[in-house]
């Protein structure tokens, strides 16, 4: 998202906003998630995470946890960022109650027939007839834009910059494997290398896998142009 002074009101306001995903023909639609709500001041993307062995992997908790996350944005009279605070939370609340009601589907049972049972049992009616499994995790990445400040909250390897001088600024780590390995040993280390070379893509932190997850945030002045 680019921005540009307003002459009448001083805030900035966005010029507009590109979004594009590329899928296959396996299911309704892709992995990939966006929401630009300019009257709310919130801008998302999102993206299903999870494991691709054993047949394909369906988000099924990505659609609902995206929908409690905007209605807890859009409902919360608080600001940023305790107003996305309160929209991850939903959003972890949905996603973790769907993985739970795979898990009692599953019961002790293992191996292939029995996920597929439990995903029968769980599986949206988008979802209905097209083969493979599910999975509930989920990686969201949030921008709260109020005047001419913007906050951003992640939790997952979704990402989110800030240009300056021609220039993009990282503004949350990913949680990601590297990073991880990197803070703790350098990110000059043997181990980052080999995390860099094959974990790159190896998540840490995603909403409705673990029980408690705490996104991590960055607040920045945005300037002209």
């Amino acid at each position: 998202m680019r921005d540009m002074p307003d002459r009448k009101t001083g805030p900035l306001r966005p010029v507009g906003v590109v979004a594009h995903s590329a899928h296959g023909a396996w299911g309704p639609r892709s992995d990939d998630r966006w929401i630009a709500d300019p009257e709310h001041g919130l801008f998302l993307v999102a993206n299903g995470s999870g494991p691709t062995y054993g047949g394909y992997y369906a988000p099924f908790a990505l659609d609902p946890g995206i929908d409690a996350f905007t209605a807890a944005y859009r409902g919360a009279e608080s600001a940023s960022p305790a107003r996305l605070r309160a929209a991850f939370d939903a959003a972890q609340n949905i996603m973790r109650d769907l993985a739970g009601k795979y898990d009692r589907a599953r019961g002790q049972r293992t191996g292939l027939e029995a996920a597929g049972r439990a995903t029968e049992a769980v599986r949206p009616e988008a979802w209905r007839g097209i083969p493979g499994y599910c999975h509930f995790g989920g990686s969201i990445t949030a921008a709260s834009l109020s005047g001419r400040s913007i906050v951003v909250g992640q939790v997952g390897d979704c990402r989110a910059y800030v240009e300056r001088d021609g220039a993009p600024h990282l503004l949350v780590s990913d949680h990601s494997l590297p990073t991880v390995v990197g803070t703790k040993e350098g990110f000059n280390s043997s181990a980052y290398r080999n995390a860099l070379e094959n974990h790159r893509v190896v998540t840490t932190r995603l909403l409705g896998v673990q029980n408690d997850v705490a996104p991590d945030y960055a607040e920045v002045e945005l300037g002209s142009g």
